[in-house]
C-alpha cells in the first residue's frame, strides 16, 4: 500500500500513521473492541458519543440484539447477528442494552465496503 493509505490526517490536520496498515488486508479491522456483555458493555458506550475523522466502525452482535441509535433524530437500529451497524466518521450515536448480549466492534481506516450487510 502507498503512505496515503497508511496515513490519515488527525483533527489536527497533522498526519497520523495507522499501525499496520501496510501490512493488513483492507478487509480487516485495525482494531477490535474485546467482547461486552450486557453487564460488561462501557456505560460511555451507552452515551452520546462518536468515533474520530476517519474511523469507521462495525458493531457486531454475536449474541441477542442492541438498539443503535444515531443522534440525528432517526429512527433507533434492532442490531443482531444478522445485522450488523456501521458507524461512520464523527457520527454521533448511542447504543441501548435489551437484554442478554454479546457485542464486538470493529475500527477501520476505510470505509468496510463489502464487510457489512
Amino acid at each position: 500500500m502507498s503512505n496515503d493509505a497508511t496515513n490519515r490526517a488527525d483533527q489536527s490536520g497533522q498526519t497520523r500513521h495507522i499501525p499496520g496498515a501496510d501490512v493488513r488486508s483492507p478487509s480487516e479491522p485495525y482494531r477490535s473492541s474485546p467482547v461486552f456483555n450486557a453487564e460488561t458493555l462501557p456505560v460511555a458506550l451507552q452515551r452520546e458519543h462518536r468515533t474520530k475523522r476517519n474511523v469507521w466502525a462495525i458493531i457486531r452482535i454475536l449474541e441477542g440484539v442492541l438498539r443503535y441509535c444515531k443522534e440525528d433524530g432517526s429512527e433507533p437500529e434492532i442490531l443482531n447477528p444478522g445485522s450488523p451497524g456501521l458507524v461512520r466518521p464523527d457520527e454521533p450515536h448511542h447504543v441501548e442494552v435489551m437484554g442478554p448480549v454479546a457485542v464486538q466492534i470493529e475500527f477501520y481506516d476505510h470505509e468496510p465496503v463489502g464487510l457489512f450487510r
